[in-house]
């Protein structure tokens, strides 16, 4: 929402006006390298989930240690996910994330059968 900010802020200026070309240029600089540092961290995100998945397999034969671990796992990546989707402006980027939060919690969900077999068993 910071866009916003300047946006107004530039539109008064313009107003009186003083439009200092200077302070545009150097925003959208800012706002350039907010929007590659975002996309490098989903990127980073993404291929971290890509990871963690792949290396946790299936969950049928896990005893409840690794379990309860694998699912502390998902849930910090469910977070950093979460919390990336919020700081995204690009409608693209919440998409992806969107998409790995499905995932993620897919997979969460069935660590959490996984585990409820261990406390009532069949």
């Amino acid at each position: 929402m910071a866009i916003f900010d300047f946006l107004t802020r530039a539109r008064s200026t313009a107003a009186q006006g003083k439009p200092d070309l200077g302070d545009v240029a150097q925003r959208l600089a800012e706002l350039e390298s907010r929007v590659d540092s975002l996309d490098q961290r989903t990127l980073r995100l993404e291929e971290q989930a890509q990871s963690t998945l792949e290396h946790f397999g299936g969950y049928k034969d896990r005893t409840e240690g690794e379990l309860k671990l694998m699912r502390d796992q998902i849930d910090d990546l469910v977070a950093a996910t979460e919390a990336l989707a919020q700081q995204s402006e690009d409608r693209d980027d919440v998409m992806r994330a969107r998409r790995l939060l499905r995932r993620l919690k897919n997979n969460r969900t069935r660590i959490q059968r996984a585990l409820a077999s261990y406390i009532s068993p069949r």
